[in-house]
């Protein structure tokens, strides 16, 4: 409720905190730029969060401080480029290499705060500390660790903030897994056989409510704010969502998620929750970091012309990354996008939950084979999409022209496709002005060339013989 009101006073007092940053995406063709809305999410959680933690510290709880101060060290990095990119004289946040380094150092300056729960999680066989052992060596391998999950959940829940409600829709069955975890350990009266959550340090008041309730609630209030819809710039649907959630909010979600996952001594799970985060960040990081500097890089992968060829020349995963662009890309609509990435967030969030109830190593390693099945069936599968072709469908005295994502092949009666778009078209068209049908193409290629025909018959494409791939 707390995130609900401030969200409101904010869209009042700071209707022009919006970002002027203008990306542009070849792409994307016909698409159009999203409308700019105040990213003022990010504020609205932080203290919403503080303000529960105000009210514990109240009650004479336990506040799991160097969770909190965490979440705001992140949420100052980010509201910082958020800054940045509403300024009309910068008009963009950091550079890509400044957000790395930044990330990094923030990564780093986070896990000596978490490493303070290091030692009481030796117990809990679902905390890596259980096993890295109280050493030197072990000790490094710990901070290593938290410092590697604060930095690719981070990053990764920053990656999915390019679609309405994703980040927060994410977070609150990640969220509510620990709720799940810690309620289902004070009910029944005991410790689990590994996990030792009776001193968790998310519990924040007497009564037993973890902190992370807080962030769960937060994003929930902050959700009514940021609603996902069908909404396309141009398009009849009304767009619901009010704000942006933002860069700060989007890092400090990440953030609290890891620093309650190691102050309960469940962070070898953390991964498993977070998949979807992660999936975003990874899709990102090979398409753009690695796959596209290889080709450019290797005549023989990406030709003469290999540094001025556009990325979607070479054969790619996605069409364009991180993951839920390419799924907006090849025909599903953005509602439908945020739907797909929920299931599979609720999935992975009761996977998890089923495997501290167990508490074993070998239901930890289950649960892992489980999850990356599960998200390697959402990236192969999604990857089937990207190739684009044209297919003419008549019905009755009605002839359209389909841009298609995927293959044109069936697969035991399954069709490997979406539609994209289509135009209506003539008889004369057919023989005058069709380009190739039922022929995989560059997805770019693919969309200029369905920009361009024009439903009059006007347009001669026939003569693209050997259109690109």
């Amino acid at each position: 409720m707390l995130a609900l009101v401030i969200a409101a006073v904010g869209l009042l007092a700071f209707p022009r905190f919006i970002s002027a940053e203008s990306k542009q995406g070849l792409y994307r063709p016909g698409v159009g730029a999203s409308s700019r809305l105040p990213m003022i999410g990010g504020a609205a959680m932080v203290v919403a969060v503080g303000g529960a933690s105000g009210v514990a510290v109240a009650l004479g709880a336990e506040v799991p401080w160097p969770v909190l101060l965490t979440g705001v060290m992140f949420f100052v990095l980010g509201f910082a480029d958020d800054v940045l990119k509403s300024r009309p004289s910068t008009r963009t946040g950091f550079s890509e290499r400044t957000s790395f380094l930044k990330a990094l150092a923030g990564s780093l300056v986070g896990a000596s705060l978490l490493f303070s729960f290091v030692d009481a999680n030796a117990s809990s066989a679902l905390s890596l500390s259980h096993w890295t052992g109280s050493g030197a060596a072990g000790s490094v391998v710990a901070f290593l660790w938290i410092a590697g999950m604060l930095f690719t959940v981070t990053i990764g829940a920053g990656f999915s903030d390019g679609i309405d409600g994703l980040t927060t829709g994410l977070a609150i069955p990640a969220a509510g897994w620990m709720i799940a975890v810690i309620g289902i350990q004070q009910l029944g009266g005991g410790e689990f056989r590994y996990a030792d959550l009776g001193q968790a340090a998310v519990v924040i008041n007497q009564a037993g409510i973890p902190a992370i309730v807080a962030l769960a609630s937060a994003c929930l209030g902050f959700l009514l704010f940021n609603l996902p819809s069908n909404w396309t710039k141009g398009s009849k649907s009304r767009r619901l969502a009010k704000a942006y959630l933002g860069d700060s909010g989007a890092l400090a979600i990440g953030a609290l998620l890891v620093g309650s996952a190691v102050a309960a001594g469940i962070d070898l799970v953390l991964p498993i929750v977070a998949g979807v985060y992660l999936l975003e960040g990874l899709s990102s990081f090979v398409q753009a970091k690695i796959l596209v500097p290889l080709y450019r890089r290797f005549e023989f992968l990406g030709g003469p012309d290999r540094k001025t060829v556009h990325y979607s020349e070479f054969p790619l995963p996605f069409v364009a990354a991180p993951l839920h662009h390419h799924l907006e890309l090849i025909g599903m609509s953005r509602g439908g996008v945020t739907s797909l990435l929920y299931g599979v967030g609720v999935l992975l969030a009761v996977l998890a939950t089923v495997t501290v109830f167990l508490g074993t190593p070998a239901a930890l390693i289950a649960a892992y084979v489980i999850a990356i099945v599960i998200l390697g069936f959402l990236w192969f599968g999604s990857s089937t999409f990207r190739p684009a072709f044209f297919r003419l469908v008549e019905t009755g005295n009605r002839s359209e022209l389909q841009l298609c994502a995927g293959r044109p092949q069936r697969i035991l009666r399954m069709r490997l496709s979406s539609v994209v778009a289509a135009k209506p078209c003539s008889g004369s068209e057919r023989r005058t002005a069709m380009p190739p049908l039922l022929v995989k193409m560059n997805p770019v290629s693919a969309r200029r060339i369905f920009d361009e025909f024009r439903p009059n018959g006007d347009t001669d494409l026939t003569e693209i013989s050997n259109p690109p791939r």
